[in-house]
């Protein structure tokens, strides 16, 4: 990758200064050379080339010789720009080569492009053999050709070297097909517009010379409007790619420090696996180096909180603005201990529920679980009457700041939770979750604030019931808080 100082000296330099050279040669000809001069093998003859290649094929038409070679040339500039980007080395030659070759093309189809014909007025001769006119960008093409080629042959191995090289360009299919598809759907409107501009001009317009300068001042300003909406589309994507890296570079600075919160990203986001990862990290290394990862404390506003229910229906906390909301994290559909908890603690929701409070439980667990598992956990949450709510991508449990801990599984407390589970008919189940997912509560007044939070020790520990019930009490918010 170049810096802004080495794209001017071995990209912009080396292009501009092929077209300053060529033009300035070229208009020196069209004033001085007004009869033919022969210095030794080289000869000067100013002529106007409405044809290719040293002044044959003078019989095409003006769309093989002005409109397809500008197309292609337009092609050519996009493709001198993608390989100058991506070309993997310093290369100064290579480069600079690749800059004087293009350049060289450039100032060419842009004189036919604008007088119809290009100025040719050099010729070589010797031994009674002689070329055609060409012109000193003809001499320049293939010298940065040559100057290309003889770079890549010294240094071709480099432009990939072995341990660089990556086994396919595949490699996350979802993500990057969403990125090429941003990519070639913007160039698509562009050119659409671009090309509905262009033939509506030669279907009603293009007979009236007068109206060129109307069509290249419309043109000019529908290019600048795409090119901003492209710009601004690139703005609004690369934030959901550069946010998750920026939020992951903070989850590691707070690693460092020794002190880490969950990785939560955004509705939208890219590059979602980070959150995953952060989590196995927090689980396997963060007890061992000491991190504090706390969760969500009182008095924390709770805004923009989105989620489905097991019906696959959209929840937002906003929205019970107004209510009470306990808000309990458990572990997967079919935890036993789960199943146990809310049995054993069924007149507890029921009165939270009797006293239009919103009872909510987070399962890691897809709609389709829900829906599916014929389990005596499933049954029972479901015959509670309390609002199921499914977080198959832990976003909730991330947000919240919820832990989940292998040492939590083993706790005397857990052993004793499970032989009890046991003795209610609650089974083992299917482990579709977190083994060591700890529990969490969270009471929420009315304005959507953290009026408690409580975090279980052990996969099988859950809020005191007189603290719950004491949230249910019909007191004031601020006595709520201070209590």
């Amino acid at each position: 990758m170049l810096s802004a100082r080495q794209w001017l000296q071995y990209v912009l330099f080396p292009f501009l200064a092929t077209l300053l050279v060529d033009q300035g040669a070229k208009r020196a000809a069209a004033q001085w050379l007004f009869a033919p001069r022969r210095y030794g093998p080289v000869g000067l003859a100013f002529d106007r080339n409405t044809g290719f290649f040293l002044g044959s094929l003078q019989h095409l038409t003006a769309f093989e010789t002005i409109v397809l070679p500008t197309a292609l040339g337009g092609v050519l500039l996009f493709a001198f720009v993608a390989v100058q980007y991506f070309l993997p080395l310093k290369s100064v030659a290579m480069r600079a080569g690749l800059s004087v070759f293009v350049g060289a093309v450039a100032s060419n189809l842009g004189e036919r492009l604008v007088t119809g014909a290009v100025a040719d007025f050099v010729q070589l001769s010797a031994g009674g053999y002689a070329t055609g006119l060409f012109n000193i960008a003809d001499a320049l093409q293939w010298g940065g050709v040559a100057v290309c080629l003889a770079s890549y042959l010294a240094n071709g191995a480099l432009l990939y070297p072995v341990e660089q090289r990556r086994g396919r360009k595949w490699i996350d299919a979802g993500f990057q097909g969403r990125f090429c598809a941003v990519l070639v759907g913007s160039a698509a409107l562009a050119m659409a517009a671009v090309a509905a501009l262009a033939a509506a001009f030669l279907r009603y317009l293009a007979s009236d010379p007068r109206l060129e300068g109307v069509f290249l001042v419309v043109f000019a300003a529908t290019a600048s409007g795409m090119l901003l909406a492209i710009g601004l589309a690139g703005i609004a994507y690369s934030h959901r790619i550069v946010g998750p890296l920026k939020a992951f570079e903070n989850f590691l600075d707070a690693v460092a420090s020794g002190d880490a919160a969950r990785l939560a990203l955004r509705q939208g986001d890219e590059l979602r696996q980070l959150e995953a990862l952060s989590d196995r990290f927090l689980e396997t290394v963060g007890e061992r180096l000491g991190l504090a990862v706390a969760p969500l404390a009182p008095g924390r506003q709770l805004t923009g909180v989105r989620a489905r229910t097991w019906r696959d229906e959209p929840i937002e906390l906003d929205l019970l603005r107004g209510r009470r909301v306990w808000l309990m994290f458990l572990r997967y559909a079919s935890c036993p201990l789960c199943a146990a908890y809310l049995h054993d603690g069924r007149a507890l929701v029921e009165e939270a529920l009797a006293a239009g409070v919103a009872v909510l439980a987070v399962y890691e667990a897809t709609p389709a679980q829900f829906a599916a598992d014929d389990c005596a956990p499933v049954r029972g949450a479901k015959a509670l009457g309390l609002e199921i709510v499914v977080d198959p991508e832990r976003r909730l449990f991330r947000l919240f700041r919820t832990r989940s801990s292998l040492r939590a599984v083993f706790r005397v407390a857990t052993l004793r939770a499970r032989f009890a589970a046991l003795r209610a008919g609650f089974g083992l189940g299917r482990l579709t979750g977190r083994l060591g997912q700890r529990p969490a509560h969270f009471l929420i007044d009315e304005q959507g604030v953290i009026a408690h939070a409580f975090e279980g020790q052990s996969i099988a520990d859950h809020i005191d019931p007189e603290i719950v019930r004491k949230f249910l009490a019909p007191t004031t918010v601020g006595d709520r808080h201070a209590g």
